[in-house]
């Protein structure tokens, strides 16, 4: 089962929604981690003698209770756990996960954990197609794999020489969004290079040549056009910029 996500271009892309035994296991990992923290954080209060009430607020009982907030806004969708296990959240309308989403999803582990003791978490996430539990479907975020060797998926980037020469100014009108629509499906043409694939990367050609080329139409083939893109916003914001 794939999770297809539509992106404000129309554009198709697919994910592989994180089962509930990769979800377990991360947040078997997170309660690890944060365990360990707790222990090292009361040697270091008992080390320096701060009983004070405030310093264990600050030191143990906040870090540890927005855990999971406070890592996803910060790790772009992911906790330790997830970073491990290479799932992540992200957004089931395309757009990239907001502070908003994940503290919806941070509300909704009251009732997916803590009142349920994972239970409501486990039903919804196997009854519901998407992989949401509660917290996800008042987010409207799921849980997917990523690979974590595909740092052109995740950032966008990609190298080219200092001597390289840019074919589309154009590539500066781009948005960070359009960078990672515009990386998913390169590296997704990487991976497979499937006539459906290559559909989606026509399709995506199109919307780019109507937002930045006033509608004309670029005589390249998509994936070539796609990687060139690519390359040329990476090269025209790494070395126009300095």
């Amino acid at each position: 089962m794939s999770l297809t996500i539509e992106t404000s271009q129309n554009v198709y892309l697919e994910y592989e929604p994180a089962p509930i035994g990769a979800r377990i296991g991360a947040q078997m990992l997170d309660t690890l981690f944060q365990f360990v923290y707790i222990i090292v954080m009361f040697i270091i209060i008992i080390s320096f003698k701060m009983f004070s009430s405030n310093y264990v607020v600050l030191l143990m009982i906040i870090p540890i209770y927005f855990y999971s907030l406070l890592f996803e806004t910060f790790m772009q969708g992911q906790t330790p756990g997830k970073y491990i296990v290479k799932i992540k959240v992200v957004q089931i309308d395309g757009q990239e996960p907001s502070f908003w989403n994940y503290f919806l999803r941070w509300l909704g582990c009251i009732v997916d954990f803590s009142l349920s003791s994972g239970l409501v978490a486990i039903i919804t996430i196997a009854v519901n197609k998407k992989g949401q539990r509660l917290g996800d479907l008042m987010a409207g975020t799921s849980v997917v794999f990523v690979d974590k060797k595909d740092s052109l998926e995740r950032t966008g980037y990609i190298e080219v020489p200092a001597d390289y020469q840019a074919s589309f100014n154009e590539a500066l009108l781009l948005t960070d969004k359009d960078v990672r629509i515009i990386a998913a499906i390169v590296s997704k043409l990487r991976k497979d290079n499937s006539l459906n694939t290559y559909h989606l990367a026509s399709k995506a050609k199109a919307k780019l040549e109507e937002k930045i080329h006033q509608g004309q139409t670029i005589d390249m083939a998509a994936d070539v056009y796609m990687e060139t893109l690519l390359k040329d916003y990476n090269y025209l914001n790494t070395y126009q910029s300095l």
